[in-house]
């Protein structure tokens, strides 16, 4: 079973190939939303490689996104296609200077600690389910708790490749779309190869940034994440037993 997730600041996303399950903690009860994201049947026929890699992973990263998300991203988007075309005359006192700008952030971060700090530790717990999994084939809280927090396939490493290589494009005032675009699609290649190295030090490199965005889960957000796995797990199983059932192919 292929597995994947996301943080919430109050619990957590798994998904599947198949479809994903949504832990949230409201009023002292875990709250399960479980939603199919297969894919459309033309998804099948791309054998094309990096191509079907990057767009697999694009696919289900959008569809694992709440509907909040999705309507951000998209907003970004839009404002980022239409900036061009609005006319915005440059004023000095409209911009922050970079200690400025450092105070929001400080202020931003000092405002919302709290909501932060659980995201970073339901981030701690989700890759500890799922190095738990990689590493046993089953997950149980016990074994959960030895597993480490920090994993190569974090979406942490593809976001600060990302901005290294839109770094790099500023500096050459190279800042178009297709730009943009094309570095996002050479992350996910090169986030994809750091996967594939080993050793110990390799690790410690690749997952240096995880230090802050991934945090040691408490037990709680380790109880909340062990669960939703294994309703993820359970439902995959039956999903698998019923195709196989009616002959159809599993992705």
């Amino acid at each position: 079973m292929k597995v994947g997730g996301l943080a919430h600041r109050n619990g957590v996303t798994f998904f599947s190939d198949a479809f994903k399950i949504k832990a949230i903690k409201k009023n002292n009860k875990i709250d399960y939303k479980i939603k199919w994201i297969l894919p459309p049947s033309w998804f099948k026929k791309i054998r094309i490689r990096p191509v079907f890699t990057i767009i697999n992973t694009i696919y289900y990263q959008f569809m694992v996104f709440d509907t909040k998300i999705k309507l951000l991203l998209a907003l970004i988007l839009l404002l980022y296609f239409i900036e061009p075309f609005i006319p915005i005359k440059y004023n000095p006192q409209y911009y922050l200077n970079p200690l400025e700008a450092m105070g929001v952030v400080i202020a931003i971060i000092v405002i919302f600690h709290r909501p932060i700090i659980k995201t970073l530790k339901f981030h701690g717990a989700e890759h500890k389910v799922i190095n738990c999994y990689i590493s046993y084939g089953y997950v149980s809280e016990e074994l959960v708790k030895k597993s480490s927090r920090f994993n190569k396939r974090c979406g942490t490493n593809l976001a600060v490749i990302f901005l290294i290589l839109y770094g790099i494009s500023t500096v050459f005032a190279a800042e178009s779309i297709i730009i943009v675009v094309f570095a996002f699609f050479i992350s996910i290649i090169i986030s994809k190869a750091l996967t594939k190295l080993k050793g110990k030090r390799t690790n410690s490199i690749v997952n240096a940034f995880q230090w802050i965005t991934v945090w040691e889960p408490s037990e709680e957000e380790i109880y909340i994440a062990t669960q939703a796995f294994l309703k993820l797990y359970k439902s995959y199983n039956i999903y698998c037993r019923e195709m196989r059932k009616a002959n159809i192919d599993v992705l």
